[in-house]
C-alpha cells in the first residue's frame, strides 16, 4: 500500500503530499534514520508535487535494510501471504477457484469475530493474511494474521472463525503512550507480511511501533528470532513486501504483451503508466500515457482522489486490465463505454491496456456503482471485490450555519484529527462486480456495522475478509 500522505500539510509525521518511492535490500547493519516518524529531513528525493503512489507500496521506510533469517518461498497460490497478493502489488488472486461470476451472488456472512485491539486515532485492525496449510498442534488448519494498530497480532482458524493465539507486543519505548494524530497515529501501522519456510511453516514479519523487526511463527504466535532494530520507533511504515530477499516498497507493476509496465496514481485522481526498463524516458519525467483525470475535479487534498491500491489483472483473452478504486464525484469529463452510474461518492474505474499508433495507453472501459469511498480492489477468478471505507475523510472544517447545532463556523481551516471525524464516520460496505462489465453482482448490504481506514482487502479460498473501526473482522463466502 502506498503511503498516502494525508494532508498537503508537512507538519504531523513529516508527510508532504510528495511521497517516495524507495526499495531495500535485505543485509545489516541497518543505517540509522534521522526522523522518527515519517521521512528523514530531505533525504530522499520526492515525486512531483501532490503526488503519492498506492498504499499497497508502502511509504515512510527510508533507506531501511532488513535482515531475514530464512526468505522461504514467497507462498502457494492458494495462500495471501503479502497486502496486495503479490510482490508486484497486483491485488490479483490468480489461482482463487471458488468464487466465479455464476456463483458469486451466493455469498453470505459467514462469521464476525470482535478482537481485543485498541484503536489510535482513526487506524485499529489490517486486512488478514492468509495461509492455506499451516501444521498446528491440532492439525492443518487455513490460518490468518490480523495485525491491529496497537502492537497486536492475533491468529485466527478461519474455518471457524476463532483466535486461537493473540500477540501483544512488548516495547522498548520510553513513553508508549497513544495519540490522536490521525496523521502519525503510533504503533504498528504497516500490514505485515509472510513467507513459507517449509511446508505446513510460515513466518510472519511484523514492525512494531518501537521499530524492531519481529519474526513471528503463524501456527502458535511464538518469536522465531529475537527482536531485531528495523527503524527508530514511532515511524510509519506500510504493508511490509518480501520477495528473493528484498523489501520493497514499490507502487503496482505488470508485465504485458512483451514489455514490463508500473503505474503510480496521485490523489490528483488519474494514472501515469511508465516502462519499469526506462521510467520516465529520456528526461526521467515522461510517460508512456498519462490519463485523464477520473475523479477531483475540485482538485482537493481531502476526501476526493485515489487514496487506496490499484488492480491489474488479465483475463482469458489476454487483455490487461488496470483498476482504480476512487473517492468523491467522478469527473465531468469522465467517459467509459458502459458506466452503471456517475458515482458521487466513490466508485472503480476500469481501463484495459492498448497499444495505438502513437504508442501505449490505458483505455476506460466501464464504471462501477457509487460507492462510499471506493480505498481497493482485488481480482479472483474474473470478479472484481472492492470495498467503500466508509470513513468521514475531510479534513477541513465544515461551514455551519447560525442556526445549526455548534454554528456559526466558518469552515476551511484544517481538521485531520478523530475527534471530528470518529463521530462522523458511516460504515464499509463489499462488492463484488463483473471484471468484464463492472456489473454489480453482490454486495455485503448493511451487514458492516463499522467503517475502516487505510485498511485493506483479502480474499482467499472462497472467502472474502474485510476488518473495521470497532475491532471486528468480517468474513463472507459461499457456504461449503
Amino acid at each position: 500500500m502506498i503511503s498516502h500522505c494525508e494532508t498537503v500539510s508537512s507538519g504531523g509525521c513529516g508527510l508532504s503530499s510528495s511521497c517516495p518511492l524507495h526499495m531495500m535490500r535485505v543485509v545489516m547493519p541497518i543505517r540509522p534514520i534521522d526522523s522518527a516518524c515519517g521521512l528523514a529531513q530531505g533525504r530522499l528525493a520526492a515525486l512531483a508535487e501532490g503526488s503519492h503512489l498506492l498504499r499497497r507500496a508502502g511509504a515512510a521506510i527510508a533507506g531501511l535494510a532488513l535482515v531475514v533469517i530464512a526468505a522461504g518461498r514467497s507462498g502457494l497460490a492458494s495462500d495471501f501471504i503479502t497486502e496486495g497478493v503479490d510482490s508486484a502489488r497486483t491485488g490479483w488472486v490468480r489461482d482463487e477457484s471458488v468464487f466465479t461470476t455464476a456463483n458469486v451472488a451466493n455469498t453470505r456472512l459467514l462469521w464476525r469475530l470482535g478482537l481485543e485491539s485498541t484503536p489510535r486515532a482513526m487506524h485499529n485492525l489490517f486486512a488478514p493474511l492468509v495461509a492455506q496449510r499451516v501444521d498446528t498442534p491440532q492439525g492443518m488448519r487455513e490460518l490468518a494474521v490480523v495485525a491491529g494498530v496497537s502492537d497486536d497480532l492475533f491468529g485466527i482458524d478461519v474455518a471457524t472463525g476463532r483466535q486461537i493465539w493473540h500477540r501483544h507486543f512488548d516495547s522498548t519505548l520510553a513513553n508508549p503512550g497513544g495519540t490522536s494524530d490521525t496523521l502519525c497515529p503510533g504503533g504498528q501501522t504497516a500490514v505485515p507480511t509472510m513467507a513459507q519456510i517449509s511446508p505446513g511453516k510460515y513466518t510472519i514479519y511484523a514492525v512494531s511501533w518501537d521499530g524492531r523487526l519481529r519474526q513471528v511463527n503463524l501456527a502458535d504466535g511464538q518469536d522465531i528470532a529475537p527482536p531485531q532494530k528495523f527503524i527508530p520507533g514511532g515511524g510509519k511504515p506500510y504493508a511490509l513486501n518480501l520477495h528473493d530477499g528484498v523489501v520493497n516498497t514499490t507502487p503496482m507493476a505488470f508485465d504485458a504483451k512483451g514489455s514490463r509496465f508500473l503505474v503510480g496514481t496521485s490523489k490528483e485522481c488519474r494514472l501515469w503508466l511508465l516502462d519499469r526498463d526506462a521510467l520516465g524516458g529520456e528526461d526521467h519525467r515522461t510517460t508512456l500515457h498519462t490519463t485523464p483525470l477520473i475523479c477531483n475535479d475540485a482538485q482537493a487534498f481531502d476526501a476526493k482522489g485515489i487514496w487506496g491500491a490499484l488492480g491489474a489483472w488479465q483475463d482469458g483473452n489476454g487483455t490487461q486490465w488496470v483498476l482504480a478504486p476512487f473517492w468523491g464525484p467522478v469527473s465531468k469529463t469522465f467517459k467509459a463505454p458502459i458506466e452503471h452510474a456517475r458515482p458521487t461518492g466513490g466508485g472503480v474505474a476500469a481501463f484495459t491496456l492498448q497499444q495505438r499508433p502513437e504508442g501505449w495507453q490505458l483505455t476506460p472501459a466501464w464504471l462501477s456503482r457509487d460507492m462510499d469511498l471506493a480505498d481497493e480492489a482485488v481480482i479472483a477468478n474474473g470478479v472484481v471485490f472492492a470495498y467503500a471505507a466508509g470513513e468521514d475523510a475531510s479534513q477541513t472544517m465544515p461551514d455551519k450555519a447560525w442556526n445549526e447545532p455548534g454554528g456559526p463556523v466558518y469552515g476551511g481551516g484544517l481538521s485531520s484529527g478523530p475527534v471530528r471525524r470518529v463521530p462522523a464516520s458511516r460504515r464499509a460496505a463489499l462488492y463484488a462486480l463483473d471484471g468484464q462489465t463492472g456489473k454489480e453482482l453482490w454486495s455485503s448490504g448493511r451487514a458492516i456495522e463499522s467503517w475502516n481506514h487505510f485498511s485493506g482487502l483479502t480474499v482467499a479460498n472462497g472467502r472474502v475478509y474485510l476488518a473495521t473501526f470497532d475491532g471486528v473482522l468480517y468474513c463472507f463466502g459461499i457456504p461449503q
